[in-house]
């Protein structure tokens, strides 16, 4: 699962982007070398995948630069079982308007 974020302007620019994965990260036990194809994987060194009906919350934190008055944030989650490979779950986007300090 990957889960992208991105803020933009009124004018389309871009003023944060972040992406995040999910999922099991497997060794071959020889080192902490992250492996990738399933004849390789021998352990699990850490799991950050998303558990079946887990609530799972994140907070993204971003600094606007001053006198933007609006923003447009679009988070969009995607299942990515190897590259090229996308098949999205789902999307969101939302219109936030600033304040004088840069926040909603």
């Amino acid at each position: 699962m990957v889960l992208e974020v991105t803020i933009t302007d009124e004018m389309n620019r871009t003023l944060y982007e972040k992406n995040k994965v999910y999922m099991p990260q497997s060794t071959d036990s020889l080192n902490n070398a992250m492996v990738y194809g399933p004849t390789h994987k021998l352990g699990i060194i850490r799991d950050t995948s998303i558990q079946p009906f887990a609530a799972k919350t994140e907070t993204f934190e971003a600094s606007m630069p001053e006198g933007i008055g609006k923003v447009r944030v679009n988070v969009e989650l995607s299942y990515q079982p190897r590259p090229g490979d996308v098949y999205p779950i789902h999307h969101k986007t939302v219109e936030l308007h600033l304040g004088k300090e840069g926040k909603p």
